[in-house]
């Protein structure tokens, strides 16, 4: 059995090459473009849908980190709660670490 040969990915560059292609076909005067229509059409659909998945990347990409951010802050969460168990101490909390009313730091 023979192995397939894998897919060549495109290089970054090779991608902006292509985009730059792209870019002067749609700047090209309409009579001289209509001979491509075609062509054109389907190279249009084809870069909406590229910059289509490049919002979705970034989106996916926002949650992903606000993701982590969250998993970092509940770790965060758990280990000074065991320490203050470990101390005896309730754990220390955002509202406890304004000053008091008369403008004291807070006794713990």
């Amino acid at each position: 059995m023979s192995r397939s040969k894998p897919i060549k990915r495109l290089t970054a560059k090779q991608l902006q090459e292509d985009v730059d292609f792209y870019h002067a076909l749609a700047a090209m005067p309409p009579d001289q473009r209509a001979r491509l229509a075609p062509d054109f059409d389907a190279i249009t659909e084809a870069h909406e849908a590229v910059l289509a998945a490049e919002v979705a990347e970034r989106a996916a990409l926002e949650a992903l980190t606000a993701a982590r951010e969250a998993v970092h802050a509940a770790h965060l969460a758990v280990c000074e709660a065991r320490i203050a168990d470990l101390c005896g101490e309730p754990p220390v909390t955002a509202a406890d670490d304004t000053a008091d009313d008369d403008g004291s730091p807070p006794v713990h």
